[in-house]
């Protein structure tokens, strides 16, 4: 009887050291090379019917009407942007002005995204505000994506505008927000449960293949983290489906990836990504909650940088970042404080270099451990 207990015994250390002997599996590297926040755009802007935003100086036109108008407040307050009460500029304190012209925003009910909330109907829950869904271009309801209500009628972010071109160019061309994705534990490309996906600030560029436009990056080359910075070291759950990557929900944090060269943070909460892994890359969707005050404050830089080539103004944005806000509810105002948004994602494989241990054992847990919820 002993025997064949220890028999047995011995039979099931053999079948868990076998198990605990299993290969690691592949690990996958990723640099974004492209992304933009996802805009569902129609045949003639069609989701636009009062037109695209106008820029800060013809709000500035509308808002003192005639020539003598105009001059009287710049001499009085030396600059166009300079639209508040007192002279106050209308990207630093744009809850200070008051548009002459109605904003201009989206009407469309089709949008590209994902449902983040769990409702299908836009009902407020303790955690969201209500809210219009969508429905995406496949016809799958309860689509959350208020940012695109907010940017959608702006030229400059659309295929091809100035704002979406510009950040695109400089994402591939300049080393300084270099966004690393690197899965890792993967034994089957096509379907596998559980990966671990890890995200790092990348400190090298990209080298491209001489093309048409600037060309395109390289695949397989090589991309140090740059560890500098471990608080954008981190690190998450997912699985693979029929070729997908799909990561559990998770509180990200990246090296400022809309405005290049300007100090900020990009930061989504209840970030996932949703990617088709190809033979040099990856493509789809990185979607998530934006705390409004954060996104503000780094999207307000763009327009005091550069108010002249950008079609729209500070205050209408503003406005419409608070009339749009739908996630994390404060449950003593009420009031949302993040706005879900959608981006469009393109990635390059790369081979990610580890320059020390501490990138590899000890990235920041951003989300809790297991497979990504279905």
């Amino acid at each position: 009887m002993h025997f064949h207990h220890s028999l047995a015994l011995v039979a099931t250390l053999f079948l868990l050291d076998a198990a605990s002997a299993q290969p690691p599996g592949k690990t996958l590297g990723f640099t974004f090379d492209e992304w933009g926040y996802a805009l569902y755009e129609m045949p003639g802007a069609a989701e636009c019917p009062a037109g695209l935003q106008i820029s800060d100086l013809d709000m500035f036109r509308a808002q003192y009407q005639t020539e003598e108008e105009q001059n009287q407040a710049l001499s009085k307050h030396g600059f166009y942007l300079n639209r508040g009460p007192n002279g106050e500029s209308d990207w630093l304190y744009p809850q200070l002005v008051t548009e002459p012209v109605v904003y201009r925003e989206v009407q469309s009910k089709i949008a590209i995204g994902k449902n983040l909330d769990g409702t299908t109907d836009g009902k407020g829950t303790g955690k969201t505000c209500a809210h219009e869904k969508f429905v995406d271009p496949q016809g799958h309801p309860g689509v959350d994506n208020q940012m695109y209500r907010v940017l959608g009628c702006h030229a400059g972010w659309k295929k091809g505008g100035f704002l979406s071109d510009f950040v695109h160019n400089l994402l591939r061309n300049e080393p300084y927000d270099r966004l690393l994705v690197e899965i890792s534990n993967v034994h089957d490309l096509q379907n596998d449960p559980d990966v671990t996906v890890s995200f790092y600030k990348g400190r090298d560029q990209l080298i491209m293949d001489g093309g048409a436009n600037g060309g395109k990056p390289v695949p397989w080359q090589t991309q140090r983290i740059d560890d500098r910075f471990p608080e954008y070291i981190q690190s998450t759950h997912g699985r693979i489906e029929n070729g997908v990557l799909k990561t559990a929900p998770a509180n990200v944090r990246f090296a400022q990836l809309q405005v290049i060269r300007v100090p900020g943070e990009f930061r989504l909460l209840d970030m996932q990504l949703e990617l088709r892994l190809t033979e040099n890359g990856a493509e789809g969707l990185m979607v998530g909650y934006h705390d409004t005050d954060n996104w503000w404050k780094n999207y307000r830089k763009l327009g005091l940088g550069a108010p002249s080539v950008e079609l729209q103004s500070g205050p209408g944005v503003y406005a419409a970042l608070q009339r749009y806000a739908d996630g994390r509810r404060d449950e003593t105002t009420g009031k949302c404080t993040a706005i879900s948004a959608a981006y469009q994602i393109h990635a390059t494989s790369v081979l990610v270099v580890h320059n020390n241990d501490q990138t590899k054992s000890n990235p920041q847990v951003i989300a809790a451990s297991g497979p990504a919820p279905k």
